[in-house]
């Protein structure tokens, strides 16, 4: 299964791509969600650099830990689950340049 998810942002594709690339800011973005906790950032998204996060899923904590896989600054950039629940997990955030910001 696949599922795409396409948001219009007023900025710069390199202001958001460089967003991205802090690890602070993920933190932050997952901080809305009470049930996820960062574990461990390697401070980069380059390929190579590995995220744990671990979920709380009614009373069980399942660990996640992602490998980011691709690297395209300020195109795009993504992941892959390495451990989890998922047979297969891939996540790829891409930045295309509109007229008035970034897609």
């Amino acid at each position: 299964m696949q599922e795409t998810f396409t948001q219009h942002l007023p900025v710069a594709r390199e202001v958001l791509f460089a967003f991205h690339e802090d690890p602070a800011h993920l933190i932050d973005l997952l901080s809305g969600w009470k049930y996820s906790r960062v574990v461990k950032h390697e401070g980069h998204i380059r390929a190579g650099a590995r995220l744990d996060i671990i979920e709380h899923v009614g009373p069980f904590r399942v660990p996640l830990t992602f490998e980011h896989t691709l690297y395209d600054p300020p195109s795009r950039f993504g992941e892959h689950q390495v451990e989890g629940p998922f047979l297969v997990f891939e996540h790829v955030h891409e930045f295309e340049s509109t007229s008035d910001g970034t897609a």
